[in-house]
């Protein structure tokens, strides 16, 4: 039952993660660091760098992933507090990483590759047997 629950959290999490990077990444490509108004700030490299925040908190194409990227993050925080390390963090970063993928892909508008599956289907089995190993106790 508490595998279970652990398997659960972590698949939440790494999809989680996985959804909102492509969004995180798109959303901060459309801040401009200097616009041309702030030319006479180009010399301050403090100025430089809360302007260019002050700027990506206020895009909702950022905040938004950002949210939900950090929400995510305090439930693996969570997650790692109460079930085993051993299974939420490979479990929640796979997910993570092959979700990142796919979602790339179809934003894109790009065709998974014959090798990239084959790569998320070796990841999809190793999660099953991280799962099946969790519950024998090994």
């Amino acid at each position: 039952q508490k595998g279970m629950q652990e398997i659960f959290l972590a698949s939440g999490i790494g999809l989680l993660w996985g959804i909102t990077n492509p969004f995180l990444e798109q959303g901060a490509k459309d801040v401009n660091i200097v616009s041309p108004s702030e030319e006479n700030y180009k010399s301050c490299v403090f100025v430089r760098w809360i302007m260019f925040f002050w700027k990506l908190f206020r895009n909702f194409k950022f905040i938004v992933p950002f949210a939900l990227n950090q929400t995510g993050s305090l439930l693996f925080y969570y997650a790692l507090g109460n079930s085993s390390i051993t299974l939420v963090v490979p479990v929640a970063n796979c997910i993570s990483f092959t979700t990142t993928y796919i979602c790339e892909c179809l934003m894109k508008k790009t065709p998974i590759e014959c090798q990239d599956l084959l790569s998320i289907l070796a990841v999809v089995l190793g999660i099953f047997i991280a799962f099946y190993l969790s519950l024998i106790h090994i």
